[in-house]
């Protein structure tokens, strides 16, 4: 863990029968290190906590009807990125990756890697802490109010939101779904 606080190295990996080795490293392990580095005050910048709200903590406000905007915690670590709310769910909750029939399990995944709390399909509920998750594009791609036309220009029109979250989460880990 100690390591993830040291200055950026190149990193040599030993080559096996003319393929490089495959090093697996858990999730935990890597939201230790750098919990550990921010309590030992050697990340760049300190915390520094913007909004406490954890849907849409930077009031975005998209062109379209159904929008899922992100959710989680503004200073996340881990950032979790799906494609959109019609692949992915969350049109009726407000919440990534909620309202589809494999939401629970996925929570479930989730939480076994100690990326989230807890997750309740019932309320919804979920407690992130140190997680943030949203889309590409947080509109539906069918959605009304949507520039129209090709998948790709809504993707266009949709990249500057995804765009905005990106930069402001600045997580340590980019987990795309």
């Amino acid at each position: 863990a100690r390591q993830l606080c040291q200055p950026a190295k190149r990193l040599e990996l030993p080559r096996r029968a003319g393929k490089y080795a495959r090093t697996t490293v858990s999730v935990r392990s890597v939201r230790a290190g750098i919990e550990s580095c921010v309590r030992n005050g050697s990340e760049p910048n300190s915390v520094e906590y913007v909004t406490d709200r954890q849907r849409n903590p930077f009031g975005l406000d998209p062109p379209c009807e159904r929008a899922v905007p992100g959710y989680g915690d503004a200073n996340a670590h881990f950032h979790v990125v799906g494609d959109s709310p019609d692949v992915h769910g969350g049109t009726a909750t407000g919440i990534p990756f909620t309202g589809k029939p494999w939401s629970e399990r996925f929570f479930a995944a989730l939480g076994r890697g100690g990326l989230v709390d807890g997750f309740d399909p019932a309320g919804p509920a979920l407690d992130a802490p140190g997680t943030f998750l949203s889309y590409l594009s947080m509109c539906p791609l069918d959605g009304p109010g949507v520039c129209g036309g090709s998948d790709t220009a809504i993707y266009a029109e949709m990249e500057p939101f995804f765009d905005a979250e990106l930069r402001a989460i600045t997580a340590h880990v980019i987990v795309p779904v």
